[in-house]
């Protein structure tokens, strides 16, 4: 036997109150899981900016840790000079790119008629209250010498420098430009100057 429609009906209407909870819930369910999803994006986005930031500020610091190396570098080896005696430090030399360091250098031993081996020969590189590049066309040279008497006795030569006047045989710097000796170990300079071309 069929039961009474009254309960059919009352079955039914169970039923679609069941499916609008259930609708109801998974409508809830949805709108927690986006609410999720979004916390959950926005906790990335934040993330991966400050690993961005992070990123960036080890960057600089990496950058500026090299650039003070360098600084410390070139302070550590113009340092050099307090303590060896064996070098001599050559300052307005011109800067030509088709000749060597070690070869300017002979050449200004040759003027003074020296004959004493250049060990090895370094840039000066002074410290500079700018960042801005230098457009100086001189040169600064510092030459080490096999010991201080070498370097002494160059220095003894240097009062050829007085009487010179075959002053084309160097380089020619045009009017009013010097070439300058000191001694590279002491702060005390002695500087000897050529003269002017």
């Amino acid at each position: 036997m069929s039961p009474p429609m009254s309960t059919l009906e009352a079955m039914m209407q169970r039923m679609l109150e069941e499916q609008m909870e259930a609708r109801a819930e998974i409508r809830d369910i949805g709108r927690r899981v986006d609410e999720l999803s979004s916390s959950l994006n926005a906790r990335m986005d934040a993330i991966v900016k400050v690993q961005a930031e992070s990123r960036a500020k080890i960057d600089d610091n990496a950058r500026e840790i090299n650039r003070l190396k360098v600084k410390i570098g070139n302070m550590e080896e113009n340092a050099m000079h307090y303590a060896d005696m064996c070098e001599i430090r050559f300052s307005g030399l011109p800067d030509l790119p088709d000749v060597r360091d070690i070869d300017r250098v002979a050449t200004v031993l040759k003027v003074l008629e020296c004959d004493e081996r250049i060990l090895s020969v370094r840039r000066w590189m002074p410290s500079r209250a700018s960042n801005a590049p230098s457009t100086s066309t001189n040169a600064t040279l510092v030459a080490r010498f096999s010991s201080p008497v070498a370097r002494d006795a160059i220095m003894s030569c240097t009062h050829k420098l007085a009487t010179m006047t075959g002053r084309q045989h160097l380089w020619y710097r045009g009017p009013g430009q010097d070439i300058c000796y000191s001694n590279a170990h002491t702060t005390s300079v002695q500087a000897l100057v050529l003269g002017t071309v």
